[in-house]
Formats: structure tokens, C-alpha cells, sequence
């Protein structure tokens, strides 16, 4: 035996309660828009059809249309001028009044309170058929209203990365902005299941563990035409720390409308002939490149130049000072040492040929003489 309130379209809800076959008693209660209320009274379940609760006379506050959304504020659902009306809607009309939906959670224990979005492939409510890669498990999207309607203006969309397995569900998020004169937005970011990270079509890099210095962390492309096609390789730096770009050109802003108090460079000859050039390897533990390479060794090199060093403390995991440092050498600060060096080597080479130049005419002429 259930209980049934059946709207009638004389504004009034009546109740019907059956007790025995052929037999029906009724109760009649004011009703509102012919609304339906089910409760069975073999599972306990209530059946909602268009209802208006209402906190005040002249407000709709909470509302379930005759389509099966759920209105909280207003009883006519509104739609963006690219989507479907949403199911759930919370809209608001009153000036200085901040409008949000809240998820609180109180618990001792610190679970925090949790908003899902999921996805499966099946029609059939609470059965599953698994996702494939590239399908899209639900948005995040804003909105802006261009004087007519809702037009959006950003998303950020979960997106599945890879096969999936049991328990197994490799995801990217996927961030997307309206650029201006557009009226949907475009993929500008991608943060891929690994980890790594792909922006505007034009950088991408690679936060994951890295086990090959062949594999570039940070990569710099031009020419593509959206994020899904990258372009051409225009700068990388490796996994070992290596910088390769398609010129080999570095520069530094040098401008002269920047600088002040110019003057010549002091002579850099001592400083380069005192500086040790060493063959070495890094240790195996450093997790570097242990290949033989050719350099400077910081202690020394700040010995005979100590511009040339620099130092930063050396951190735990959790970032806390471990009260060390590690040095380092700004090897392009030594480049444009070499460079005042290489001047003046040119110069007492100009003026050895010069006098060298004097001497062979003077032998010249005594040759010449006692001939």
C-alpha cells in the first residue's frame, strides 16, 4: 500500500490512499502548479514532480520544474547561449549579496569534504562502461553575460590520458580561455598524466622523473597551429641540464639607455692565467652526468676571482636549511673575461708585430748596406 498526492489543475493536491481493492479514501490539501508527491510505503522512496517550496511569499526558493532540474532562488531555469539548461541551478537577484554554493564538513578526524564529477559510458543509471582515452569526465566552466545571454569565457576540463584499467585512470586537466573577439574558448594548457606540461601549443615541460638526459624538461616550439600540433623545436633544456636552441644564439639585454657609470674593464690577464682549468667527473651519487668534462672548480676559482661564484644554501625535500651551501661558477661572466683577455693578448701581439715588422726593416737595410 503506498501513498499518493496527485496535483489537480484546480490548484489543489489530493491525497489518495488506497486500503482496498476497488475502494480509495482521499484527503484534499491546498496545492501549487499541479505538482505530484509520491511516497511508497513498501521501499520509503518519495517521488518529487514539479514542486515549488517557497521561503516567502514572493521568492521561489527552492523549485523542481516539470524537466527534473532542481531550481534554488528562481523557478525558470536559464541557459548559456552555447549549453543545455543545467540540471542544478542556484540564480539570484539582489544587488550587494555575494552568491556561492558552500560544502562544509565538520569532523575531528580532518576528512575533508569532497565535490565529484564522474563519467561512464553506459546508459543505463548506476551500470558502468569504461571511459576511453581523450574522453572528456566533466567540466568547470564560467560565464559572462554579453547583454543578451551567457557566453563562456573559460573551462577547465578533466580528460581521460591514457588506456584505462581496473583502478587504474590516467588523467589530463585541460585549462581553455575565450581570447577576445571569440565567443568560445580555446585549450591554452595541458597537464598531462605524467605530469608534464604543455602550454599554448608553443612550451612544454616536464615536471616527471626524468632518466634519460636525452629527454627534454623544457622545450620551446613556434608554428603550430593549436596546442594539439606543437610546431617546430625552437630551444630545449635537457634532463642532465643541457641547453640546446636552434642557432646557438644567447644574448643578454644591454642596452646603453640602461647602464650608468660605464667605464673600461681592468685587465683580466692575471686573473686568466691564474685560473686552473681541470678535467674531472661529477660523482655517481649526484645523479649527474659522470662523463669527463672540462672546467673550473669553484673553491679554486674564487680564489683567484671571487665574482665569479656564487653559492645557494642546499634544502631537504621539505625545503628546511641544512645549513650548507653549494657553489657555483657563472661561466658567463668568465666568457666575457676571456673576451678582455683575448683584447689584450691582441694588443701586445699588434705591438710585437709592429716591432717585429721595425726590426726586419732595420735587417733589411744593414743587409742591404754591406752588400
Amino acid at each position: 500500500m503506498g501513498l499518493k498526492i496527485n496535483g489537480s489543475t484546480s490548484g489543489s493536491i489530493e491525497i489518495d490512499v488506497p486500503a482496498v481493492a476497488g475502494t480509495d479514501t482521499s484527503i484534499t490539501i491546498p496545492a501549487k502548479n499541479g505538482g505530484t508527491f509520491i511516497v511508497e510505503e513498501s521501499t520509503g522512496n518519495i517521488d518529487l514532480g514539479p514542486l515549488d517550496i517557497n521561503g516567502s511569499a514572493s521568492d521561489d526558493s527552492v523549485n523542481i520544474d516539470g524537466s527534473g532540474r532542481l531550481l534554488v532562488g528562481t523557478s525558470t531555469a536559464i541557459a548559456g547561449k552555447q549549453s543545455q539548461q543545467r540540471t542544478v541551478q542556484i540564480a539570484k537577484a539582489q544587488a550587494s549579496t555575494n552568491q556561492g554554493l558552500g560544502i562544509y564538513h565538520f569532523d575531528g578526524g580532518g576528512q575533508p569534504p569532497n565535490l565529484e564529477i564522474g563519467l561512464s559510458k553506459n546508459n543505463t543509471l548506476g551500470s558502468h562502461t569504461t571511459v576511453s582515452s581523450g574522453d572528456n569526465c566533466g567540466s568547470i566552466k564560467w560565464s559572462g553575460s554579453d547583454g543578451t545571454g551567457f557566453v563562456e569565457l573559460a573551462s577547465i576540463n578533466g580528460v581521460c590520458d591514457g588506456t584505462p584499467g581496473t583502478n587504474d585512470m590516467p588523467g589530463r586537466l585541460v585549462f581553455s580561455t575565450t581570447a577576445d573577439g571569440a565567443s568560445s574558448p580555446t585549450e591554452r594548457v595541458k597537464i598531462f598524466q605524467d605530469g608534464s606540461f604543455l602550454h599554448h601549443g608553443n612550451v612544454f615541460y616536464a615536471t616527471s622523473p626524468v632518466t634519460t638526459s636525452t629527454f627534454p624538461v623544457f622545450a620551446v616550439y613556434t608554428g603550430g597551429s593549436n596546442i594539439g600540433s606543437i610546431g617546430t623545436v625552437k630551444c630545449r633544456i635537457h634532463g642532465d641540464g643541457d641547453v640546446e636552441n636552434v642557432n646557438n644564439s644567447y644574448g643578454a639585454i644591454s642596452d646603453i639607455k640602461l647602464k650608468e657609470n660605464i667605464s673600461d674593464a681592468n685587465s683580466q690577464w692575471d686573473d686568466l692565467k691564474a685560473l686552473q682549468v681541470r678535467k674531472y667527473n661529477f660523482k655517481e651519487e649526484t645523479s649527474y652526468s659522470t662523463h669527463t668534462q672540462i672546467g673550473l672548480v669553484a673553491q679554486e676559482a674564487e680564489l683567484v676571482s671571487p665574482g665569479l661564484v656564487s653559492e645557494s644554501p642546499d634544502r631537504d625535500e621539505e625545503g628546511n636549511d641544512l645549513g650548507t651551501v653549494t657553489k657555483s661558477v657563472n661561466y658567463s661572466v668568465l666568457y666575457m673575461k676571456a673576451v678582455k683577455a683575448l683584447q689584450e693578448a691582441m694588443e701586445r701581439i699588434e705591438t710585437l708585430e709592429t716591432a717585429n715588422a721595425s726590426l726586419e726593416a732595420r735587417l733589411t737595410a744593414l743587409e742591404g748596406g754591406a752588400s
